[in-house]
């Protein structure tokens, strides 16, 4: 059988995830089999309070319906409590306690509790355990599906494996990764003869690259190309890859940026990589990713410029636009400059008003036509003020004007109208 032909991108949610659920910090140890309940080690370490609540849980008769167990809180001391407790769970001790969890209001708790509750349900029976994830909201399913495998291919690797082709499609994904990445002790070969099976190599051969690429700590040069090597999947690797190339740059130059470019283009999850590095490069030193922007080929250029105009624009815009009015043809950078001024315009237009010799007279102009017509919104009055001081700068302010009163006329636009006839004769 065949699996999607993106595997990576399916899983971006279930990493996500997945941050959340690592807080349950490790796997417990079986202590039950059979589903029969056996006392804890009595060298088990506690603390008091944990203590207390374990001993609640288990002298508690018949089932576990009160919510006690699901009160822990949702640190060290809770997640130990939580998997102390379960670790004497049988089946419907589990099946109760997964239906009391759906009362609580933390998403992120309930997932963990949740999660949790699936990896010791696994360890009983996971055949059962995958038949229960239909209990669990969709948004979450590839997390515990995520936990279910951890544990299942820990225990029988053979049978979770053979399970993964009763699954759908995008289940399939998931629960191969989980193996893949949980059995990391496992030859090379040998992960790849596992993916194989689902044709899927290629998501065997990227996770082996993820782990080469961690050893080599401080050459991200290297790092990238041991990723590169087995080809990129931008989409489930992009965290990964965005640090990567942020401290690569760092160590040897804006230069290796092109590099990035090349060996990522034309994949799926491109864009969102180049804007990922591009926004934290241009935040540390916004001209020197512009000009390198600048220099690129045509057909990368246009967007290249645009996003790191855009980013410099949020700390400095009166810089971005300046930088943008410089290029050659100006027209290259006619729009760029137009979204800067109107964002600019909505949430500084003094700014503008104040620093406005500081742009070319072209530009100028269409920055005061976005800042008067804002600031009219709220202070017409002085708004009319800006007006008179700019006669003294421009042999004709009627475009000028004309905007103020629209910006004016959507907030009043009786008192808007009344100032224009009352100045009808000067705009004619």
């Amino acid at each position: 059988m065949r699996l999607l032909e993106n595997p990576g991108s399916l899983l971006v949610g279930a990493m996500a995830g997945g941050a959340v659920v690592a807080a349950a910090i490790f796997s417990f140890q079986l202590l039950v089999t059979g589903g029969e309940r056996v006392e804890p080690d009595s060298n088990s370490s506690t603390t008091n309070g944990d203590e207390t609540l374990i001993r609640r849980v288990q002298q508690h008769t018949g089932s576990w319906d009160h919510l006690e167990l699901l009160n822990t809180q949702n640190n060290f001391d809770g997640t130990h409590a939580l998997y102390a407790a379960l670790a004497t769970a049988g089946k419907g001790d589990l099946l109760r306690l997964l239906e009391q969890s759906k009362t609580v209001a933390s998403d992120s708790h309930r997932l963990v509790i949740q999660g949790s509750i699936f990896e010791r349900f696994a360890a009983l029976d996971p055949h059962e355990a995958i038949r229960q994830v239909e209990e669990v909201p969709w948004q979450h399913r590839n997390v515990v599906l995520t936990r279910i495998y951890k544990e299942w291919s820990t225990s029988n690797l053979d049978s979770a494996i053979a399970s993964i082709a009763d699954l759908g499609a995008k289940s399939q994904v998931v629960a191969l990764r989980s193996i893949l990445e949980t059995r990391d002790d496992l030859p090379e070969s040998r992960r790849k003869d596992i993916a194989r099976n689902f044709d899927s190599e290629e998501l065997a051969v990227r996770l082996i690259n993820e782990s080469r690429a961690f050893s080599f700590v401080d050459d991200p040069e290297a790092a990238w190309n041991a990723l590169a090597s087995g080809g990129l999947d931008v989409g489930s690797q992009l965290d990964l890859l965005t640090n990567i190339a942020e401290q690569w740059v760092e160590q040897s130059g804006i230069e290796v940026l092109s590099q990035v470019i090349e060996t990522t283009i034309g994949d799926l999850g491109y864009n969102i990589l180049i804007r990922r590095v591009i926004e934290v490069l241009t935040k540390t030193n916004p001209r020197e990713v512009f000009d390198f922007a600048v220099e690129l080929d045509r057909d990368k250029q246009q967007y290249m410029v645009g996003r790191v105009s855009s980013v410099w624009a949020e700390s400095d815009p009166l810089a971005a636009t300046q930088a943008l009015a410089e290029l050659e043809p100006p027209t290259d950078a006619a729009i760029d400059i137009q979204i800067i001024l109107h964002q600019w315009a909505r949430t500084k237009p003094q700014e503008i008003f104040e620093n406005r010799a500081l742009l070319p007279r072209d530009v100028q102009l269409r920055a005061l036509e976005f800042a008067i017509a804002e600031y009219a919104k709220t202070n017409p009055q002085e708004a009319i003020q800006w007006l008179n001081e700019l006669d003294a700068d421009w042999d004709n302010t009627s475009v000028i004007a004309r905007s103020m009163v629209n910006g004016w006329a959507d907030v009043d636009p009786e008192a808007a109208v009344e100032w224009l006839n009352s100045e009808s004769a000067a705009f004619g």
